[in-house]
């Protein structure tokens, strides 16, 4: 009588996804009181969303170094050819005098 009255659990995508994932970790006994909720074609179907989302996911655009700016390159390699005998660290000291930030290793 009580199921009858009661509608079914409104899951969204958030649940869903853990249901999969869950369902995949766990053993049969666990597995069948997860199906007391959900039917099984549900949650395979969710599982195989969950996976072939992971796989086909688009990596992430923003990985590397950042890149440096066209006028402070042209301002490094100036100071470079124009003091010959400047070494990278007095490169670097001259232009976070001149209020630049970078790392000694970018100059």
């Amino acid at each position: 009588m009580l199921r009858r009255q009661v509608d079914r659990p409104k899951l969204n995508e958030t649940d869903r996804t853990i249901l999969a994932l869950l369902s995949s970790t766990t053993d049969r006994t666990r597995r069948a009181a997860t199906f007391l909720i959900v039917r099984p074609e549900p949650v395979l179907r969710w599982h195989r969303r969950v996976v072939a989302r992971h796989w086909t996911q688009p990596p992430t655009p923003n990985t590397g170094r950042p890149p440096i700016d066209p006028e402070l390159r042209s301002l490094t390699i100036r100071l470079a050819n124009e003091n010959a005998n400047w070494g990278y660290r007095r490169i670097h000291g001259e232009l976070a005098r001149l209020g630049h930030k970078l790392a000694a290793s970018t100059a």
